[in-house]
């Protein structure tokens, strides 16, 4: 039995070449492993980025509601005695 040896496959996989299609020109090019990983990295943050603002704004949104119906319901004493007054 001899020593271990990494085949082709090995090889291949670990420096696998990625084609990314361009948006803007339609160019074909391709980017190595950590080039494919960054790339990918911008894009999860910008859409994480994206719905977060999103989100806290829809939060706010919830928010700001919650707070006018609670002061719908709040009595107000100041007016309360003026109609004791009448």
């Amino acid at each position: 039995m001899g020593s271990p040896s990494f085949g082709h496959d090995f090889l291949r996989e670990k420096f696998e070449m990625h084609e990314i299609m361009c948006p803007h020109c339609s160019k074909a090019f391709k980017v190595d492993e950590a080039g494919y990983a960054s790339i990918l990295k911008q894009v999860r943050d910008k859409e994480f980025d994206a719905q977060l603002h999103q989100r806290l704004a829809l939060a706010e949104a919830d928010k700001q509601s919650a707070v006018g119906r609670g002061h719908a319901g709040q009595r107000d004493p100041e007016r309360d005695q003026r109609k004791k007054k009448w």
